[in-house]
C-alpha cells in the first residue's frame, strides 16, 4: 500500500466499460458519491455537438438523450479499445454493433505487420460540419472529468488523490492508456482561488478493490473474529471485461491484511457482449418478418439512432430476464412504422449465450489452478487448454481436475460483483461449480451475494483511497493490501524463448534482476524485447515492448555481462533496465515506448479537453444570456398590454420585441461572443425601456429579482 498522505481529498472511481461509479469521504464517512445529474451510476457514454457553439460534450445519462438528435457523435465502450489495435479479431467484431465510426489512425510497415499494431484506434466524430478524431482516452477522460467535478461540489474540494480501478487482467499499455485518460482529466484543474492542483492516480485492480469492499463491510459490521483467516473468490463480471481473484483476508483486529493469491480473466468478455446477443436475435426476427431489404432501405441517419434505441432495448430486456423467465421486446418504428416485437425467454436467452457462460466457468477453472500454482493456458477461443497447461509448467505431472477441486475446497466465499453477475445463469453455474443448488442452507453457501454489485468496486477504491490518504480523525485499522503480478513477466532469449524474470503471483512491487550475455561473436549491440503471460514461447505472449542496447564492446559471445532489471511499481506498471556491466552502458524502458503517450500527444489531448470545457462555459453564458433576456422581454411585452402610451407607439416596441426575439433565435446571435451579446443586450433593454417611460407606462425599468415574475 503507498505510504499515507494525510488530510488529502480523495476519491474512488470504478471507471467501467459501460457504468463507471464514484466514492468518497462525506462527512467522515464513505459514501457512494452522486453524480451532477443526481445518479449513484453514470453510463460511461459520451456525445459530442454537432455544433461546437450551440451545444456542448454530454456525458452520462445526457448523452443517451443527445443520442437521439445526434447519433453520428455518440461514442460509448472506449475502455474496450486501450491497448487493441484497429484490426485486431475484437475489435473488428464489435465494429458490427457500434454507431459510430472508427479509423486507423496509423498502420503496419506491411500488410501482415497490421494486425501487431496496437493503440492505433481513432474514434470519428462531426462537429462545425468538420470531421474530427478522438481517441478512445480522450473518450474516457471525458467520463473521468465529469465524474471528478461531480465530486468537486459534494466533497468541497477537487480530488488530489484519485483511485482508479482497472481489470485484473489489463495488460501493461491498457493501464498506462487509463493513466493516460486521467493526465487529460486532472492535468490542469485549479481550486476554488485559481491555483493549480496537482492530482495524483493511482490504479487498483477491480476484483481487489471488490474483495476489500467486502472485507471493510465484514469488519465495520463485526461479522468476523479476531485472527480469523479468510478466502475470497471474488467474480467480477462487467459491462465489457471480466475478472476472477481469488483472495486471502486475516482479520486482525490491528492490522487486517488482504493479499492477492491468483488472478485470471477476460478483457473483452462482459455485460456488452450478452447485449449484443440479444440485439443480434432482434434483427434476426425483423429480417425474418419483413426482410433484409427493409433493414437495408433506410435513412443512415435514421438507421443510426434506431440502432442506439436497439441497443438500449437490449439492455433493458437483459435487465429484465434476471427477474423474469419471459421478457416482451417491443421496438416500434425500427425501419419506418415497422417495429420489432417479440417474446424472449430466459431459457432462449441462455441458450443463445452459451459460448459467453463457458468462457466464464473456463476462467474460474483457471484462476482455481493458478491458486495451485499452476499457471494456465488457453486456446483462441478460451477453452482452458489442458496438455499445453501442463507443458507450461514444469514438473507438472498431476490431474489438474484434483487441482481444481482442492482449490475449491480452500475457498470460504464466492462473492459475484459487476452489473452483468446479476444474470441468473451466472449464480447457477458458479453455485454448480461449488456443489450448491437452491436448497443449500445459507450457512453453508459459499456463492453469496452480499454487496450491491454495481457500487462494490468503487467503494472498495474510496476505501483503498482514504486508507492511502487518511482523512482528519480517521481511526487506522485499514486493510492492508497486498497485490501480485498476475503474469510471467518475461525476457525474449535465444531461440525465441520467453525467459521468465519476475513470475506470477509475486508480490507487488517487484523487482528481478538477472545477467545475460550476447548470442554472437563481436555483437555490439543487443534488443531486450518484453513479453507478458504464461507461455514458453515469446511469440505466444502479450508483446509489451523492446529496445536496444549499444555500445557493447566487441567480444566473443558469451563474454558481455549485460544485466537486466525487471520492475513493476504500486501501479502494476513496468520499468526494465538494461546496462552493460563493463561499459557502465545504460538504458532504460518505461512501459511500452511505442504504446507510451508522449509529453506533446497528454498536452495536445488536455487542450482539447480544455477547449471543450471552455466550449462549455461559453455555451452555458450564452444560453443564460439569452434566456434572461427572452424572459425580460416578455415582461416588457406585457407591460405594454397595461401602458397608457398610444397604440401606434406601444406596436412599435412590440415590433422592437419581435425583432429581438427573433435575434435570439438567428445565426448572427450564435456567431457573437458572450461579450458582444451582453453588450447588444443591454443596449435594446436601455431602448425599450426608455420608449415605455418616456410614454408613461409606468415603472417600466429593467425588473429586479425573479424574472418570472411579471411587473405590476
Amino acid at each position: 500500500m503507498s505510504t499515507k498522505i494525510p488530510n488529502v481529498t480523495t476519491l474512488g472511481i470504478d471507471l467501467g466499460t459501460t457504468m463507471s461509479c464514484m466514492a468518497g469521504m462525506v462527512h467522515g464517512e464513505l459514501q457512494i458519491i452522486d453524480n451532477s445529474d443526481g445518479e449513484r451510476i453514470t453510463p460511461s457514454i459520451v456525445c459530442f455537438p454537432k455544433d461546437s457553439k450551440t451545444g456542448k460534450v454530454s456525458v452520462g445519462s445526457n448523452a443517451i438523450l443527445a443520442a437521439q438528435t445526434n447519433p453520428d457523435n455518440y461514442v460509448y465502450e472506449a475502455k474496450r479499445m486501450f491497448g487493441k489495435g484497429y484490426w485486431n479479431s475484437d475489435i473488428q467484431k464489435s465494429m458490427k454493433y457500434w454507431p459510430f465510426k472508427i479509423r486507423e489512425i496509423k498502420g503496419g510497415k506491411s500488410e501482415a505487420d497490421k494486425t501487431k499494431v496496437e493503440d492505433n484506434i481513432g474514434i470519428v466524430v462531426n462537429i462545425d460540419g468538420k470531421e474530427q478524431i478522438y481517441e478512445p482516452i480522450q473518450i474516457s477522460a471525458s467520463v473521468l472529468n465529469y465524474m471528478a467535478e461531480s465530486a468537486r461540489t459534494r466533497l468541497n474540494a477537487f480530488p488530489t488523490f484519485i483511485v482508479i480501478t482497472v481489470p485484473a487482467y489489463f495488460h501493461d499499455g491498457a493501464k498506462q492508456r487509463t493513466l493516460g485518460a486521467s493526465q487529460i482529466a486532472f492535468g490542469r484543474k485549479k481550486d476554488e482561488n485559481g491555483n493549480s492542483l496537482e492530482v495524483k492516480t493511482v490504479l487498483l485492480a477491480e476484483p481487489t478493490a471488490a474483495a476489500m469492499a467486502y472485507g471493510s463491510m465484514m469488519i465495520k459490521n463485526k461479522q468476523v473474529k479476531p485472527n480469523q483467516d479468510e478466502r475470497i473468490l471474488v467474480f467480477d463480471l462487467g459491462g465489457g471485461t471480466y475478472d476472477v481473484s481469488i483472495l486471502e483476508f486475516c482479520y486482525d483486529e490491528s492490522n487486517p491484511v488482504g493479499e492477492v493469491k491468483a488472478t485470471d480473466g477476460d478483457n473483452y468478455l462482459g455485460g456488452g457482449d450478452f447485449d449484443n446477443i440479444i440485439v443480434k436475435m432482434a434483427k434476426e426476427e425483423f429480417v425474418r418478418k419483413f426482410g433484409q431489404e427493409t433493414v437495408d432501405n433506410c435513412d443512415p441517419t435514421e438507421a443510426k439512432k434506431n440502432e442506439i434505441r436497439l441497443r438500449q432495448e437490449a439492455i433493458k430486456v437483459k435487465t429484465q430476464l434476471s427477474s423474469n423467465t419471459t421478457v416482451t421486446f417491443n421496438l416500434p418504428c425500427y425501419r419506418g412504422e415497422r417495429g420489432i416485437n417479440f417474446e424472449l425467454s430466459r431459457s432462449r436467452f441462455e441458450r443463445a449465450s452459451k459460448q459467453l457462460f463457458d468462457r466464464l466457468e473456463e476462467k474460474v477453472k483457471g484462476v482455481l489452478l493458478s491458486y495451485g500454482r499452476i499457471n494456465s493456458v488457453y486456446t483462441d477461443n478460451g477453452v482452458l487448454d489442458a496438455s499445453a497447461t501442463i507443458r507450461a509448467n514444469p514438473g507438472c505431472n498431476t490431474n489438474l481436475d484434483s487441482v481444481i477441486q482442492n482449490s475449491k475446497k480452500e475457498i470460504d466465499r464466492v462473492i459475484m460483483v459487476g452489473g452483468s453477475s446479476r444474470i441468473p445463469k451466472v449464480s447457477q453455474t458458479l453455485m454448480r461449480m461449488f456443489g450448491e443448488t437452491e436448497t443449500t442452507p445459507t450457512a453453508q453457501k459459499k456463492v453469496v451475494a452480499v454487496m450491491n454489485p454495481d457500487e462494490s468496486i468503487a467503494y472498495g477504491a474510496g476505501y483503498y483511497a482514504n486508507a492511502c490518504c487518511p482523512a482528519e480523525g480517521d481511526q487506522g485499522g485499514h486493510i492492508l493490501l497486498i497485490d501480485k503480478v498476475p503474469l510471467h513477466l518475461c525476457i525474449e532469449t535465444l531461440g525465441g524463448q520467453a525467459t521468465p524474470l519476475i513470475h506470477a503471483r509475486t508480490p507487488i512491487p517487484a523487482k528481478q534482476t538477472q545477467v545475460f550475455s550476447t548470442a554472437a561473436d563481436n555483437q555490439t549491440a543487443v534488443t531486450i524485447r518484453i513479453t507478458q503471460g504464461n507461455r514458453a514461447k515469446s511469440c505466444d505472449n502479450y508483446n509489451v515492448g523492446e529496445f536496444n542496447l549499444d555500445g557493447i564492446a566487441p567480444a566473443r559471445k558469451g563474454e558481455p555481462k549485460i544485466e537486466v532489471s525487471v520492475e513493476v511499481d504500486e501501479n502494476n506498471l513496468l520499468k526494465v533496465t538494461a546496462r552493460d556491466l563493463n561499459t557502465k552502458n545504460e538504458q532504460m524502458f518505461v512501459q511500452n515506448l511505442s504504446k507510451n503517450l508522449s509529453d506533446d500527444d497528454i498536452e495536445r489531448m488536455k487542450k482539447v479537453a480544455e477547449e471543450h470545457e471552455e466550449g462549455d462555459r461559453v455555451f452555458r453564458q450564452r444560453t443564460d444570456a439569452k434566456n434572461t433576456h427572452e424572459a425580460w422581454l416578455y415582461m416588457m411585452e406585457d407591460a405594454c398590454e397595461k401602458s397608457t402610451a398610444p397604440a401606434d407607439v406601444v406596436s412599435g416596441i412590440k415590433a422592437d420585441i419581435d425583432q429581438e426575439i427573433k435575434w435570439l433565435n438567428s445565426e448572427e446571435f450564435m456567431g457573437l461572443t458572450v461579450e458582444e451579446i451582453n453588450s447588444h443586450i443591454q443596449e435594446q433593454k436601455d431602448a425599450i425601456s426608455k420608449k415605455l417611460a418616456t410614454q408613461g407606462a409606468g415603472d417600466a425599468q429593467q425588473p429586479q429579482g425573479n424574472p418570472d415574475v411579471t411587473p405590476m
